[in-house]
């Protein structure tokens, strides 16, 4: 994981690949909360963090490039990374 948040009693997940997660620690139990943006896939989601309104906030470094090809993201500067929001009744469902 590239980010871990508490979020009442489960957690943020940030995959890098998969998206944002919310996990139940207790059941096991793992939803995507956000895999794509936009219809396209998140490519390297993390760093999550908890708004005093419940609302989630985390960045999607690149569009173009995943974990392990960070390195050429800064090569070509492509200035793709993302913040994104996750108001709380999104979270919540």
């Amino acid at each position: 994981p590239f980010g871990l948040e508490t979020y009442g009693e489960r957690l943020l997940v940030c995959d890098g690949r998969r998206g944002l997660l919310l996990v139940d620690p207790q059941g096991g139990g793992v939803e995507v909360l956000v895999g794509d943006i936009d219809g396209a896939p998140m490519r390297f989601c993390n760093n999550a963090a908890v708004a005093s309104d419940g609302s989630v906030y985390f960045s999607d470094s690149s569009t173009r490039y995943g974990p392990t090809e960070w390195k050429q993201d800064f090569v070509e500067r492509t200035r793709t990374g993302r913040l994104v929001r996750v108001p709380r009744w999104a979270v919540l469902g």
